[in-house]
């Protein structure tokens, strides 16, 4: 069963020393060699990104250079101090806790290392009531009109509010 899925969105494009950097990270944040293509990866020891995790390979998935919504770059415009650029899709390929986890703290990761935000895909309320997570500062729904026309709610966090989100008992990334 597939898992969650987020993006790390960033205040500027990536390079092709950017992307290179982006992969090592994978490598050296996660202890494992990329395998297969420069898109698929396994972490087997996720100690190095804060997750007491060591094992059995997990399959990861990511995404260079995605594409945005225009209407949720204008939402987000609005919000942030930058226009958003580019930004790194990040897939879990199972669903446990500890992909979950593992998720998450590859985007608090990356999100740190280049000044972005994380875009979980969907709308956190679908886990949690809290006030105290839903509404930090810097941290924000934003609210948009997908290609589909659909009213879409996304939650965005800044690494802070993800590390909160993370130590939450409610903590779920959005599948």
């Amino acid at each position: 069963m597939a898992g969650p899925s987020a993006s790390v969105v960033l205040p500027s494009s990536l390079g092709d020393d950017d992307i290179a950097s982006v992969i090592r990270q994978m490598s050296d944040a996660t202890s494992v060699d990329i395998q297969s293509t420069s898109t698929d990866f396994w972490i087997s020891d996720g100690r190095a990104i804060g997750v007491d995790y060591c094992g059995e390979g997990r399959p990861f998935i990511m995404t260079l250079g995605e594409q945005f919504d225009v209407d949720e770059i204008d939402a987000l415009a609005t919000i942030l101090p930058w226009t958003p650029q580019d930004q790194i899709g990040l897939a879990a390929m199972c669903n446990s806790d500890v992909d979950h986890a593992l998720l998450a703290h590859l985007c608090l990761h990356l999100s740190e290392k280049f000044s972005g935000v994380t875009d979980l895909g969907g709308d956190l309320r679908t886990f949690t009531s809290d006030a105290g997570i839903l509404s930090n500062a810097g941290d924000c729904a934003v609210e948009y009109v997908s290609a589909l026309g659909q009213t879409c709610v996304s939650h965005f966090l800044l690494p802070a509010g993800l590390r909160r989100w993370c130590q939450h008992p409610d903590f779920r990334m959005v599948k």
